[in-house]
């Protein structure tokens, strides 16, 4: 009769997961733990309820629980992994995306986590064929073709990469690093007018991306457009005065229209951020000619190749 009881609470707590009542769930499922201890989906359930409800404490609880009755649980292994990845441990987070995958060959969502995870690793072979694998099982999820974009992006293949961030901007256009990660890619593959639409489309999502600003002057520099790249640049450093790249590139647009002390003005910046920062000092050496500044430029460029004895311009 207990077990018939708890039975119908479980499918009374499923029918509220499903309609968005996870509070009301959790309470049935908290009663069903304690009438029935050695029920493991009834804690795995708790535990996925509390992750919801941002409980991951008490999430924890229950999942272990859960996992200690029943080990073969692929749902469980798979937000013990969410948990551990929210909690910057990110080999745990995979060793339970890893239980998750071989348990249940077919569940997308552990082949999303897992693609993520070894991408975090710099595991790229393997981040590749779990992103394929969640592409395959999860096509309309916009995050999987996001993952098997990054994951190609890293091994090179560019354009293949490209194509799978388009269909996840397609299937979500508010996915900012969708865009981003667009935008870069385009600029890869010297596809700058596409690479520019991509970041103005971040910049709809938040205008003040440092990213989108510094890649629009990227694209406009390789353009040739260079007050427009010394706008974009300029934009990314008001926006986080710590970018050494941005304060670097600003340095090398300046110089590119003539404006010599706002150029060397920038490549300091770029060098109080990060002093050994070759390409600002060899920017910084060559204002400094222009300035018949030659013993400054000369210690310049002795420490560009004291920092990186191949540098080819110096």
């Amino acid at each position: 009769m207990q077990a018939d009881d708890n039975n119908q609470l479980l499918d009374r707590a499923f029918g509220l997961v499903e309609s968005g009542n996870t509070v009301e769930a959790r309470a049935l499922f908290e009663q069903v733990c304690q009438q029935d201890t050695d029920n493991a989906e009834a804690w795995m359930m708790r535990g996925i309820v509390d992750v919801e409800l941002g409980n991951s404490d008490a999430a924890v609880v229950g999942l272990d629980k859960a996992l200690q009755l029943d080990p073969s649980l692929p749902e469980a292994w798979c937000y013990r992994a969410r948990i551990h990845r929210d909690r910057d441990d990110t080999k745990q987070a995979l060793h339970c995306a890893e239980k998750a995958m071989e348990l249940d060959p077919d569940y997308g969502e552990a082949f999303l986590l897992g693609g993520a995870l070894y991408g975090a690793l710099d595991r790229v072979e393997e981040s590749e064929q779990c992103c394929r694998k969640a592409v395959a099982l999860l096509p309309a999820a916009p995050d999987a073709h996001l993952n098997l974009g990054n994951a190609l992006m890293q091994r090179g293949s560019v354009s293949e990469a490209c194509q799978h961030i388009a269909v996840a901007t397609q299937l979500q256009p508010d996915l900012l690093a969708a865009w981003l990660l667009l935008g870069r890619g385009c600029a890869r593959l010297g596809e700058l007018e596409k690479s520019a639409a991509a970041y103005r489309n971040a910049l709809q999502l938040k205008p003040d991306s440092e990213e989108a600003h510094y890649g629009l002057g990227f694209t406009a520099y390789q353009q040739n457009r260079y007050e427009d790249a010394v706008a974009g640049f300029a934009r990314a450093l008001e926006i986080n005065p710590a970018y050494a790249e941005a304060a670097n590139s600003l340095g090398t647009a300046c110089q590119a229209v003539g404006r010599f002390d706002e150029a060397l003005a920038a490549f300091e910046q770029a060098l109080q951020i990060q002093p050994d920062f070759a390409e600002a000092l060899f920017g910084k050496a060559s204002v400094l000619i222009e300035f018949a500044r030659q013993p400054e430029a000369i210690t310049c460029l002795r420490r560009v190749l004291q920092i990186q004895p191949d540098f080819v311009d110096a």
